[in-house]
């Protein structure tokens, strides 16, 4: 007896388990258009053998559907290690290249164990004593580099559009503001700074993830991630340069 192909109604309560976070339906099995054969028996996987990419139609993990387990994480390792790596207080403490023993000894350490650390290409918070100082922390060359920095009194006039020269985010000028940073050494300490214009919250990682996840997949966040820690990385660079 030959073998009936299954319809849509049947598969979709029988398809991979894991579920598309934005529509709330199951990631593919063999529903999908893009089928081109039955699965077979040494293709069963806890994804339930049944998903069109799980059945050897597709195995690059970069082409994995949304939702899929296989499907590349932000950060993860399919695209490298793009995110911050784990902090505990007394790696943030021992980080900082531009920070006075003043705002060292006031340094307000964010909630830790609250933090989602593969969607964080760096941990930035503001003081909440100090309202024109903040806090950024990235990994360069496999340890934490931080550096302080602080918000221009005033901020762009309202009604215009404004960017974010790390995360790239067009906003309304009133969630941008003018930050500046003393370079590290000697030279920070004569005066010497460096500015640009960075999201007032220095919430940079939280943002590249905010948009509908149809319009925002996992590919586009990763290569926002990877784009946004290398300028990260630039800027904190230039702080640390001592000459």
């Amino acid at each position: 007896m030959r073998s009936r192909s299954p319809n849509r109604s049947n598969v979709r309560s029988r398809g991979c388990p894991v579920r598309a976070p934005w529509r709330g339906r199951r990631v593919c099995s063999w529903s999908s258009p893009r089928t081109t054969r039955r699965p077979v028996a040494s293709d069963a996987t806890p994804c339930a053998g049944r998903c069109w990419w799980r059945t050897g139609a597709v195995r690059s993990a970069r082409s994995a559907p949304p939702g899929c387990r296989d499907a590349p994480r932000v950060g993860g390792e399919a695209y490298g290690d793009r995110t911050v790596k784990p902090l505990t207080e007394a790696d943030i403490r021992s980080s900082f290249v531009n920070a006075t023993p003043d705002e060292l000894a006031q340094l307000p350490i964010p909630g830790l164990h609250e933090t989602l650390w593969d969607e964080r290409e760096f941990l930035g918070w503001r003081d909440p004593q100090a309202a024109r100082r903040g806090y950024i922390v990235s990994w360069i060359d496999e340890r934490p580099v931080g550096i302080v920095v602080r918000s221009a009194g005033g901020s762009l006039r309202p009604g215009i559009a404004a960017m974010c020269s790390f995360c790239h985010s067009p906003q309304p000028a009133t969630q941008v503001r003018l930050f500046s940073a003393a370079r590290a050494g000697e030279s920070g300490r004569n005066g010497n700074t460096i500015g640009t214009y960075i999201c007032e919250d220095l919430g940079c990682p939280m943002l590249i993830r905010t948009a509908p996840p149809h319009l925002n997949p996992p590919a586009t966040i990763a290569m926002r991630g990877a784009s946004l820690l290398q300028r990260v990385q630039n800027f904190t660079a230039d702080i640390t340069k001592t000459a």
